[in-house]
């Protein structure tokens, strides 16, 4: 006597959790960017920022007019460049592209996340009940959708990359993941200062509490290695006091 094998696969609940959670990201960030016609919050001098440089033929100006004030056109300029690139080359106003860009860049960083997670966490179910924490998290999101976020999503986006990267360079020991970290490395610096500082933070503290720092001569001995972590901790503790009100008032701003 002969048994039928099922042609049914049985669910794959991680991998529909992980679904889930990045569907549950894009519907968030994506009511809140439709709940309003004009860029969340802030973005007004990334904006003009953004109209000089293409104005000024994608060369660099010296200054920006904003509010009259002469300020120094000293900002990362990636961003700028993608939005000043898509207004000019496309014919998309920048008035949307500062409305959509940071919830495109800000949805995607959920999927940087996922597979940052699925590195460093051997439990699939683990990292689908991160990505749904991470997707729905209003810390993870507030900040980037709004018209400055054209930066800092990106930078975010960058940021997280570059940690995986460099995760997987440590790791496996492939220089297709350093020519990787090397590349998104570069792009977050040339997206935001305050990315650029949590990635190497973050970094720093991670290949050191892991013990992931190479051994060859001439490495950093352990008591160089604990002095940096402690003031990567200390970066890291500085930052999130220092937004913490900020994120609680955008977030009062947001959801009434």
């Amino acid at each position: 006597m002969t048994t039928e094998r099922s042609s049914f696969r049985p669910i794959d609940w991680p991998l529909v959790a992980t679904c889930v959670g990045l569907a549950l990201a894009t519907f968030v960030r994506g009511w809140l960017v439709a709940s309003r016609d004009f860029p969340l919050n802030d973005g007004a001098l990334f904006y003009l920022m953004t109209e000089e440089l293409g104005t000024n033929a994608f060369r660099l100006p010296t200054m920006t007019a904003y509010n009259a004030a002469n300020i120094p056109f000293a900002y990362s300029p990636l961003g700028f460049y993608v939005a000043s690139a898509l207004h000019l080359g496309l014919g998309i106003g920048l008035v949307d592209l500062f409305r959509f860009l940071p919830f495109f860049f800000g949805s995607l960083c959920v999927v940087a996340f996922f597979l940052l997670a699925r590195d460093l966490v051997p439990s699939r179910p683990t990292v689908a009940a991160a990505v749904c924490t991470f997707a729905v998290l209003p810390r993870s999101f507030l900040w980037l959708i709004m018209g400055g976020g054209l930066t800092r999503s990106l930078g975010f986006l960058f940021a997280i990359l570059a940690l995986w990267q460099l995760h997987r360079a440590f790791t496996r020991q492939a220089w297709r993941n350093v020519v990787g970290a090397t590349l998104v490395s570069a792009l977050t610096v040339l997206t935001g200062p305050a990315r650029t500082v949590t990635a190497v933070a973050e970094a720093s503290r991670a290949t050191t509490r892991a013990g992931l720092w190479p051994r060859p001569r001439g490495v950093l001995r352990a008591t160089e290695r604990s002095r940096l972590t402690r003031i990567c901790d200390s970066l890291l503790h500085r930052r999130h006091r220092a937004s913490r009100d900020f994120c609680d008032i955008c977030e009062r701003l947001l959801l009434v």
